[in-house]
């Protein structure tokens, strides 16, 4: 069995295995992959809100309430943002996000919520989920919503809640099942993984270099900005 000796393999292995979203198909152009599905052919900027539930219809639909007559509105959001913002040339792909608005706007930054990973999302069931929570007045989580909106910020590279996107990710080959497998053969079967990975997908017109922690955070931040907000809460 492998053992995993320190936080710095384990750091090395969850940066190896961050999986990266994107609609694409064989032999596909990067002015062709803006109109399928993982793209998008709005400009950098567009915002998009509808209410949870609610398919896409290209206008922003303002706040609404949606649900079981709970009160409670949602929305879910898309922002349009550079696929890397390094490259001016880049292609607009989607962020999404799902926002849920105060009971009693106060004004408060809101609690921006952030998921796990590598690989972790939120979808349309677990948002609605989440608002079951809210809507309990004997739930810890409905103190959030009292006083501040609560934003579910979903990163670049990972599922679409309206699956709209393909979830990419890679196989790592299986060890000899006859011999030991040390650290160092894993690790080399990670990394050749990745690299055939991020090849593939360069080669179908993909920029895997915009799908780094510098553009989640600033995707973060434009989110923040489209959304009207002077400053947020992480958590």
């Amino acid at each position: 069995m492998l053992v995993m000796k320190n936080s710095q393999w384990t750091l090395l292995v969850l940066s190896l295995l961050c999986r990266f979203v994107i609609a694409a198909e064989p032999d596909r152009t990067p002015a062709q992959l803006q109109a399928l599905p993982g793209g998008t052919p709005h400009p950098v900027g567009h915002l998009e809100l509808r209410p949870l539930g609610q398919a896409a219809s290209g206008k922003a639909s303002g706040q609404a309430t949606s649900g079981e007559g709970d009160g409670i509105t949602c929305e879910h959001g898309t922002l349009v943002v550079p696929e890397n913002r390094r490259d001016d040339t880049s292609r607009p792909i989607a962020v999404q996000f799902f926002r849920f608005v105060a009971r009693e706007p106060s004004g408060r930054a809101p609690v921006f919520v952030l998921p796990g990973g590598p690989g972790g999302y939120f979808d349309k069931q677990r948002a609605a989920a989440l608002r079951e929570q809210f809507a309990d007045p004997d739930s810890s989580a409905a103190i959030f919503l009292q006083h501040r909106d609560v934003v579910l910020m979903n990163q670049r590279g990972a599922r679409a809640p309206d699956r709209r996107y393909q979830f990419f990710g890679f196989l790592i080959p299986p060890g000899p099942v006859d011999q030991p497998f040390s650290e160092t053969d894993y690790f080399e079967s990670v990394q050749a993984a990745a690299g055939m990975a991020i090849a593939n997908w360069t080669e179908r017109g993909v920029d895997v270099a915009g799908y780094d922690i510098m553009n989640l955070v600033e995707d973060l931040n434009d989110v923040r900005e489209a959304l009207g907000y002077d400053q947020i809460v992480l958590r």
